[in-house]
C-alpha cells in the first residue's frame, strides 16, 4: 500500500499526486491512480511520477484498464 502520496510534474510543476499503485501481472507493467489537476488529464499526456528512489515516466490512460469483460481470456 502507498503509505505516501508520491508527486506528479508536468514541465517541472507539480500537477497532481498517486494515490494508489500496484504491480499488474496480467498487463506486465506498473498501475496507478491519481488525482491530477483537470489541464494534465487529456489522454496520453506523459507525467513524471516523484519517488523516493527515482523519477519515473507516466501517461494519462482511459479507464477502465483492465478487461472488465474478461474479452483477455476468450481469445
Amino acid at each position: 500500500p502507498n503509505t505516501r502520496f508520491w508527486s506528479l510534474k508536468k514541465n517541472g510543476k507539480i500537477v497532481g499526486k498517486v494515490t494508489s499503485a500496484v504491480y499488474s501481472p496480467r498487463l506486465k507493467r506498473n498501475i496507478a491512480l491519481a488525482m491530477v489537476d483537470l489541464e494534465h488529464t487529456t489522454m496520453s499526456t506523459a507525467l513524471e511520477v516523484i519517488t523516493p528512489e527515482s523519477n519515473l515516466r507516466a501517461k494519462v490512460v482511459e479507464k477502465p484498464f483492465f478487461d472488465p469483460k474478461k474479452m483477455i481470456t476468450k481469445s
